[in-house]
């Protein structure tokens, strides 16, 4: 008898600690995981931008002036030759209009050249990679939607803290979408990738990485 009463407190003792162990439920995985893949795509569309703003202000800054938009363009990878005479065209539309011109005009002046590839001498040669580099972040910060996965994030974090305000995972989940939100703003200011400015995007991407770690260890 006291070994039976012994082993049915054992049994007790035992389920008592997988009721406290057993880790999130199922439906609340499934919300994080819904933020982590949201907030991974603001990442995977700032990795891809940045990526073409290195290429372009590399290509550029090899050809100066002379460069030819049909070599610029062949070797970016998510740009059209069109698409990225549209975007330069407009870089330029919005200069004039700073300096007071007319946006319209000039942007339709520039759509209309022979050889867009024109469009370079009217930048000096030192704005000619900045000028690049602005263009396909504006194209691919447009396509690439990024404020709008950034906010469909914060709400579904929103939704999930009233949800599960006492899980564990959402301290972590915070932490990746603030870390995600600086990456996403800095990179939307870093026209020009110096050396200094990658420097700095690869520290936010490791915090990013490290706080998406934090997250997943109590997902796996």
């Amino acid at each position: 008898m006291k070994k039976f009463v012994a082993l049915f407190f054992t049994l007790i003792l035992m389920f008592s600690l997988c009721s406290c162990e057993s880790g999130p439920s199922s439906e609340e995985i499934i919300s994080a995981e819904n933020i982590i893949e949201t907030l991974d795509m603001v990442m995977s569309n700032h990795r891809n931008s940045n990526e073409d703003v290195i290429t372009a202000n590399t290509i550029s800054a090899s050809y100066g002036n002379s460069t030819k938009m049909n070599n610029l363009t062949s070797q970016l990878k998510y740009m059209s030759h069109d698409e990225f005479v549209d975007a330069l065209a407009n870089i330029v539309g919005l200069t004039a209009e700073d300096q007071g011109g007319n946006y319209d005009d000039v942007y339709e002046w520039c759509k209309g050249m022979d050889d867009p590839s024109d469009m370079f001498y009217i930048f000096n040669a030192s704005y000619v990679p900045k000028a690049c580099g602005m263009a396909i972040q504006l194209y691919t910060f447009i396509i690439n939607g990024t404020q709008e996965n950034l906010e469909q994030a914060k709400s579904a974090l929103a939704e999930f803290e009233e949800t599960y305000p006492d899980s564990e995972m959402l301290s972590a989940l915070k932490e990746y979408y603030d870390s995600v939100e600086d990456y996403s703003n800095y990179c939307q200011t870093a026209f020009v990738i110096s050396d200094s400015v990658k420097e700095e995007i690869e520290q936010l991407e490791s915090i990013c990485e490290s706080t998406r770690d934090s997250v997943e260890k109590f997902i796996v």
